[in-house]
């Protein structure tokens, strides 16, 4: 997917922007606008971006899985095989699910 970024000193220019997209057959579901000041995006009926396109979050939650799940496999798969802990089963899957949750946040 490719991601294209404009800068901009007003929102009268994202407004012209958006009508030439407009007029180009691009919708407004194709393009989100990031800004400051979302009272001025919607009174001029301009599509905001939503808080995931702000923030990437999938891409930090996804990041935070492998970190989580490298983390679970360092330290929950040694305790397990190799450690004197006689643990149940449960608790080395709780403690890595632990991990997994801790490195998505």
């Amino acid at each position: 997917m490719k991601r294209l970024f404009y800068l901009v000193g007003s929102i009268d220019s994202v407004e012209s922007i958006s009508d030439d997209l407009h007029k180009e057959g691009i919708t407004n579901w194709r393009f989100h606008i990031v800004s400051k000041d979302e009272a001025g995006l919607y009174t001029h009926r301009l599509h905001s971006a939503s808080v995931l396109d702000q923030t990437d979050l999938a891409r930090f939650v996804e990041r935070g899985m492998l970190i989580g799940g490298l983390l679970a496999l360092c330290f929950v798969l040694p305790l397990a095989l190799w450690g004197g802990l006689e643990w149940p089963a449960s608790a080395f899957v709780a403690m890595a699910v632990f991990l997994v949750l801790a490195g998505s946040r």
